[in-house]
Parts: structure tokens; C-alpha cells; sequence
């Protein structure tokens, strides 16, 4: 059985993020934007680090949605650490793009398809992943 270790209360508490964020539930951070951060760790079979954004636009379609913040989660973080990420995911979509051990093995996605490279994501790539995003309940989801 698999058990997850909420780090949203050390987060909070080790002052790294600002302070003007909140913290919920003890697990979901919340920056000013509207936007839910979460960071854990899931104990069982695999042992992963989790670290999902949830848009404010997924909670209400009175929040604004950024492409651009978006897009910065898949080129600043995505793509630098690729070499250590297991895959980044967005719900709702079948965006799914594997990290660098896991994506020339004909390893397949949870939905069945062919996974790509992270690493070969083009900005293109990027912009229509998170336009998908608008759409429908956005959560990028990056596994470690």
C-alpha cells in the first residue's frame, strides 16, 4: 500500500516560500495568485518525490490563467531537470513527457501512449500543452 509524506508544513515552516503565501489542510501552499503548490513524498512499490502545481484557473474560471507561467513550470524547471525526473504530466490532457531514464525504452504512459522525451519538448510543445490547460482543471504534476 502506498502512503504519502506531505512536506507542505516543513515547507511553510523552513521559511521557503514567501510569507505571504498560505498554507491549507497542512498540505497545499498557496501563493498570491491563487495558485496550490504541493510538494511529497510516496512511500511504496516506487519510492517518488511529487511536486504539482495546481492552476488558480482549475479552481474557478473567475481566476485568470498565465500560458506563460505554464510554460515557464515545462522550461525552467521541466527541462533543466530532466536528467533526474521520473516524468511531468498535466491531468486532464495527454500531455505526458518522460524524463531521461525513462523515455528511450518504448516506456508507455498511465494512458497507454508512447512516452516522450522531456528533454525534446519544443517551446511550441509547450505553449499547446498549456493551452490544453485553459480548458479543463489544470495540475501539472512533476515525479521524481
Amino acid at each position: 500500500k502506498e502512503k504519502q509524506i506531505d512536506l507542505g508544513e516543513f515547507i511553510f515552516a523552513a521559511h521557503l516560500v514567501p510569507e505571504s503565501w498560505g498554507l491549507s489542510n497542512k498540505v497545499n501552499i498557496t501563493d498570491t495568485n491563487g495558485n496550490n503548490l504541493r510538494a511529497y513524498f510516496v512511500k511504496g512499490r516506487d519510492e517518488r518525490f511529487v511536486f504539482d502545481v495546481r492552476f488558480a484557473r482549475a479552481k474557478s474560471n473567475k481566476s485568470s490563467f498565465s500560458t506563460n507561467l505554464c510554460v515557464a513550470f515545462f522550461k525552467d524547471i521541466g527541462k533543466p531537470l530532466a536528467y533526474m525526473m521520473n516524468a511531468i504530466f498535466i491531468t486532464s490532457t495527454q500531455v505526458e513527457y518522460a524524463g531521461e531514464e525513462h523515455c528511450h525504452f518504448g516506456d508507455t504512459s498511465v494512458d497507454g501512449y508512447p512516452l516522450r522525451c522531456l528533454n525534446d519538448m519544443t517551446l511550441s510543445e509547450m505553449t499547446d500543452a498549456c493551452q490544453k490547460c485553459t480548458e479543463k482543471a489544470c495540475v501539472i504534476y512533476f515525479v521524481f
